[in-house]
């Protein structure tokens, strides 16, 4: 299976998707795309024991490139929407996921950490909900996963005043489970990866 914006690695059980489209791994039609096609290869192979998420370079995922949402038609809507059947499909995917967060992860990028089990944050990367700049909220499941984690008065809170979180905010939160030095991030997120696959 080849990825126009997707790496697929698989070692020791773990799989390890790192969304590559430089310069700030911004989501367009051919990253959901990817992503589709990479969550149905994940649930077919009963080899794959747990999987991580990550960003190339010093982002995670900077959310929706904003150029895909310029066109105002039915059947772009459509396409668009996709994004929320890939954080569907993260969700219910029968083994654990791992989000590495690596750098920035804002809208979109935020609403796809909050689909994984587990979100593990480098302590200089940021997490937020900066829709409101643009006066939309959050439209892929970040509504409703904030809200689970956080309660209705903080997620609203957050979303309206579009905060970036540092990383030891969003681990007071409760946003995330764990807070790592860059160097050290990627290394602890597959070991923890691994324990997980083979429980």
């Amino acid at each position: 299976m080849s990825f126009r914006h997707l790496r697929l690695e698989i070692a020791d059980a773990v799989a390890t998707v790192t969304l590559d489209r430089p310069p700030v791994n911004a989501v367009n039609l051919e990253v959901i795309d990817d992503f589709l096609a990479a969550v149905a290869t994940l649930g077919a192979d009963p080899g794959i024991r747990a999987v991580v998420l990550t960003g190339v370079g010093r982002r995670f995922c900077a959310g929706a490139d904003i150029t895909m949402m310029r066109v105002l038609s039915p059947a772009n809507h459509e396409r668009v929407r996709r994004w929320i059947d890939v954080q569907a499909g993260l969700e219910s995917l029968s083994r654990p996921v791992v989000a590495a967060i690596n750098g920035y992860a804002l809208g979109g990028g935020a609403e796809l950490a909050l689909a994984c089990d587990f979100r593990w944050m480098a302590a200089d990367a940021e997490l937020g909900f900066p829709e409101i700049e643009l006066g939309i909220f959050p439209g892929a499941g970040g509504t409703q996963r904030l809200a689970r984690l956080l309660g209705p008065a903080r997620a609203l809170e957050l979303m309206v005043a579009g905060r970036r979180l540092r990383a030891a905010d969003a681990l007071e939160l409760g946003l995330v489970q764990r807070v790592l030095p860059a160097e050290a991030l990627a290394a602890g997120v597959r070991a923890f990866a691994r324990e997980l696959g083979h429980r």
